[in-house]
């Protein structure tokens, strides 16, 4: 199975230095996904997308994104060991897993999952473990209650603010659960990758980068 994770995180390597206009991934970030097989995180009847660079499907209509996403998303969220993360839309907990490495020693992941099935099958999978703690249920809003945050990844698709008449995704609603210097990544449904670094230098205290070519299962909840 390392075999398969190793051969995976090779095809990621080279497929990832022209995804999204990027460059050679963090080799900390590789080095994490090829100890993680994806293969153990899908359903029996999803494992021969395992070794391929493209959304798997997990039930429950949601989808374990593509290996060449994650590593992108992985290294652009700058995680380090004892970090505090927030991951909504957790899914299949391969994300997670591959972020509690990163923020080993002493880290924490939280991994938040609306869809019940879901959210049960991450408890099972991680029941016992220190380094990732699951939570059922909305966390489109950041989960106040557990903050603050360094780091946070939605692994799922905002809808932009306004878009189709609605509100939308309020990424202002999720920084205030962010420390000082704390990172939000999240995508848009259709559209953009968008990284948020909270910096008292910058224009509104926050900078702002995002890269456009991406689509994602819809962010649920309050804040979405």
């Amino acid at each position: 199975m390392m075999d398969r994770a190793r051969e995976l995180a090779n095809l990621v390597a080279r497929g990832a230095r022209a995804y999204l206009g990027g460059t050679d991934r963090d080799p900390r970030v590789m080095a994490a996904m090829a100890a993680e097989d994806r293969a153990d995180y899908l359903p029996p009847d999803g494992r021969q997308f395992a070794g391929l660079d493209e959304a798997a499907p997990i039930g429950s209509g949601q989808t374990c994104s593509q290996p060449s996403m994650v590593a992108f998303m992985l290294d652009i969220l700058d995680l380090g060991p004892g970090m505090r993360v927030l991951e909504v839309g957790a899914g299949s907990g391969w994300a997670a897993a591959i972020a509690a490495r990163l923020v080993a020693p002493d880290g924490l992941v939280v991994a938040c999952e609306l869809e019940p099935e879901l959210a049960r099958g991450l408890s099972d999978r991680f029941a016992g473990r220190t380094d990732v703690r699951v939570v059922a249920g909305d966390g489109s809003e950041g989960l106040p209650g557990e903050g603050p945050w360094d780091r946070m990844l939605f692994s799922a698709g905002a809808r932009r603010v306004g878009g189709g008449g609605k509100p939308g995704f309020d990424p202002s609603v999720v920084t205030k659960t962010l420390r000082p210097g704390g990172v939000l990544v999240f995508p848009e449904a259709s559209g953009s990758l968008i990284r948020i670094r909270l910096d008292p230098d910058a224009p509104d205290g926050r900078l702002v980068e995002s890269w456009y070519g991406v689509r994602f299962v819809p962010l649920r909840g309050k804040n979405s």
